[in-house]
């Protein structure tokens, strides 16, 4: 009977030994890094009490490749490039980028200049998605607006 014990309680010990956290498992995995193109999908705007609208991203031009803004580390240079049609010949061109300074403090995003001027609040970034949220509020109107941009090849 002592040896059954001595073997159960040996099963027990062993059993708690071997058992780890889930929580422990991933301690080393990197964040996502916001560095690299972006392909705008659509922009979600809620205004106050109303339901929120979602405005689908259909500025790309047909043929061309997709517009996108590209977050660049050194110098923390951030670029909004468009594509177009070139009227003569018909061939896809990027419009010229025109680079302003961003700078990104934890789940905070703020860019200098441009149509993305502004500070944002980051709600996603994975490998595969940014959402960037802004919260403008103009006296007894609030509007937030979330931009989502799925990562370019």
């Amino acid at each position: 009977m002592k040896k059954f014990k001595l073997v159960v309680a040996a099963f027990v010990l062993a059993g708690l030994t071997l058992t780890s956290c889930s929580s422990d498992d991933n301690s080393t995995s990197t964040p996502a890094s916001i560095v690299g193109k972006w392909n705008p999908t659509k922009t979600l705007v809620k205004t106050n009490a109303t339901p929120e609208a979602e405005i689908p991203y259909e500025q790309s031009v047909n043929g061309c490749d997709k517009d996108y803004v590209r977050f660049v580390e050194a110098g923390n240079a951030f670029n909004r490039v468009l594509h177009a049609k070139n009227p003569d010949t018909g061939a896809c061109v990027e419009s010229p980028a025109t680079p302003t300074v961003w700078a990104k403090n934890d789940s905070q995003l703020t860019i200098a200049s441009g149509q993305y001027e502004g500070t944002y609040e980051i709600t996603v970034l994975n490998n595969s998605e940014l959402r960037i949220k802004k919260v403008n509020v103009d006296g007894d109107i609030t509007t937030t607006t979330t931009r989502i941009f799925e990562k370019a090849n």
